[in-house]
C-alpha cells in the first residue's frame, strides 16, 4: 500500500503540473468561443478538462481512494441541492476544517467533463486531418448549438447570480488547485495509518509455542538459565528474555528488576506462592501483586502469548505459575537439575529472593 500510495503522488502531482500547462495555453490563447454578448471563452479550455478528466480517472479508479470517493458521494448527497450555495460567495469558497466544499468541485469537474470529453477529441482530429467534419458532426450530435443557445438565454440569469465565473479559468484553477490539496490531505493520512500498522506489525511477533505449559526455565544460577521451548533447549537470561533493569542511576543498582527475583521465588516453590506464607501485611501483597503484573507483561512480550502466565486460585489464596520451573543449583536438593515440580521437597527460599520478589 505505501508504493501504491507513491506512485499515486507522483502521477497526481505530473497531473498537477500538466493542468498548469493547460491553464497557461488559455491565457495565452486568443482564441475565444464566444457565448453570448458578454460571455465568451478560451477554445483551449477542452483541453483543461481534460487533463481534470485524467485526475478524477486516477482517484476513481485507486483501491486508495475508495473511502474518499464514498464520503466525496455522501457529500454531495448531502449538499448538492436547489440553492445550497446561494448565500455564498462562489467567488471566496474554500475548504475549511469545518467547512468542505469538495462535493462542488467534484460535481461542476464531473458535469463539465461529460461535454468536454466529446469536444475535445474531435477538435483535435479536425486540426489534424484540415476537415471540419469530425467537429461538425459532435457539434450535430451532442447538440452543443442548442447548449450555447440555452446559455446566451440564461446571460442575464448567470451574470446576475454571478455564476458566470464557472466558465472562467482562474476559478477553475483555484477550484482544482483547493479541491487537490484535500485528495493530497488523504493520502497524507493514509501514509500515516499505514506507517503506523507497519510499527505494529514490527512489534508482532509470532508466538514461540502456543501454550506456557510447553515452555520450561531451569535457572543455572540467578542470571542465567537454560530455556527449553516445545523440547527445544538453549541457553538464555535475564537481559534475553527482557528482564534488565535498564534505569538510570538505580539506587539498588540492580543487573535485573524486581519481577525477575519472583520468577525466581516461583522456582523455588514449585511454581505456587501462597500469599499468606510471603506476604502477610497489605503492604508486601500489593508489592507483590505489582511484581507480578510486570513478570506476567515481561513473560507475555518475549513469548508472545495472550494469556496471564500466572493464575490465582482463590480456594488456596495462592499464585500459579504456568511454566516449569527448576531453582538454581544452591537451592536444589542435590545437582541432578531435576524439575522442581517433580519433587514434593520444601525448602526455605533465601532472603535475596523475598526481599525484593
Amino acid at each position: 500500500m505505501t508504493s501504491e500510495i507513491q506512485q499515486l503522488k507522483k502521477e497526481l502531482s505530473d497531473l498537477v503540473i500538466e493542468f498548469y500547462k493547460a491553464y497557461f495555453k488559455i491565457l495565452f490563447s486568443r482564441k475565444k468561443i464566444k457565448l453570448s454578448e458578454k460571455l465568451s471563452m478560451s477554445k483551449e479550455v477542452p483541453g483543461l478538462f481534460m487533463v481534470i478528466k485524467r485526475y478524477l480517472n486516477t482517484i476513481e479508479s485507486a483501491k486508495a481512494f475508495s473511502g474518499f470517493i464514498i464520503a466525496l458521494n455522501k457529500e454531495i448527497k448531502e449538499n448538492d441541492k436547489d440553492g445550497s450555495l446561494s448565500e455564498v460567495n462562489l467567488k471566496k469558497i474554500k475548504n475549511t476544517p469545518t467547512k468542505s466544499y469538495n462535493w462542488m468541485y467534484y460535481s461542476l469537474f464531473k458535469e463539465m467533463i461529460i461535454g468536454t470529453s466529446l469536444l475535445a477529441p474531435a477538435l483535435q482530429k479536425s486540426l489534424q486531418t484540415g476537415n471540419v467534419a469530425p467537429l461538425k458532426k459532435i457539434i450535430i450530435d451532442s447538440d452543443i448549438e442548442g447548449q450555447l443557445k440555452e446559455i446566451q438565454a440564461m446571460e442575464k440569469e448567470l451574470m446576475d447570480a454571478k455564476a458566470d465565473i464557472f466558465i472562467k479559468p482562474k476559478y477553475y484553477k483555484k477550484f482544482f488547485l483547493d479541491f487537490h490539496k484535500t485528495v493530497m490531505a488523504w493520502l497524507k493520512a493514509l501514509e500515516m495509518t499505514n506507517e503506523f500498522a507497519d510499527t505494529e506489525n514490527k512489534l508482532y511477533k509470532e508466538p514461540l509455542t502456543d501454550d506456557w505449559k510447553n515452555i520450561e526455565i531451569r535457572f543455572k544460577n540467578n542470571h542465567d538459565i537454560t530455556l527449553k521451548i516445545d523440547g527445544e533447549e538453549k541457553n538464555s537470561s535475564y537481559e534475553e528474555l527482557g528482564f534488565a533493569d535498564t534505569r538510570q542511576n538505580s539506587s539498588q543498582n540492580a543487573a535485573y528488576v524486581k519481577s525477575w527475583n519472583t520468577l525466581i521465588l516461583f522456582s523455588t516453590q514449585n511454581g505456587r506462592i501462597k500469599m499468606n506464607d510471603y506476604a502477610g501485611s497489605k503492604a508486601k501483597k500489593e508489592l507483590f501483586k505489582k511484581n507480578k503484573q510486570d513478570l506476567s507483561k515481561r513473560l507475555k512480550a518475549y513469548f508472545s502469548l495472550k494469556d496471564d502466565p500466572i493464575i490465582y486460585n482463590e480456594k488456596n489464596e495462592e499464585y500459579q505459575i504456568k511454566i516449569k520451573l527448576a531453582p538454581p543449583p544452591d537451592f536444589r536438593d542435590s545437582w541432578s537439575d531435576r524439575r522442581i515440580s517433580e519433587s514434593n521437597t520444601k525448602k526455605q527460599p533465601p532472603k535475596e529472593y523475598l526481599s525484593n520478589y
